[in-house]
């Protein structure tokens, strides 16, 4: 799938994977065979390669995201250090306690 930008030096970049969604400059930039992505926002899933079934909203959410898969991170920064980590769910008032498990920070 090409992906045309408005910016002349993204212009001609190229996504490999099924299904993905790519919002945002450089969002889901170094994405090669990663299927089923959705990620929005500024560099949102920057790193992914192979990552699958992933959804990052907002600025730099799951940026260092490499391989992990199922994972949901919502907001500025949300899952930033999470590289193979699957099946979390992480936002800004949440922090990743254990695989699938979640503590509100806010307390």
């Amino acid at each position: 799938m090409s992906i045309t930008h408005p910016h002349p030096a993204h212009r001609t970049r190229r996504h490999h994977g099924t299904g993905n969604t790519f919002n945002g400059t450089s969002a889901g930039r170094t994405n090669t065979n990663g299927d089923y992505n959705t990620f929005s926002g500024l560099n949102a899933g920057y790193a992914n390669t192979t990552g699958t079934d992933n959804t990052f909203i907002g600025s730099y959410a799951g940026f260092t995201n490499t391989t992990a898969g199922d994972n949901t991170f919502i907001g500025a920064s949300a899952g930033w250090s999470n590289t193979d980590g699957r099946d979390n769910t992480f936002n800004v008032r949440k922090q990743i306690v254990d695989k699938g498990q979640t503590i509100d920070s806010t307390c």
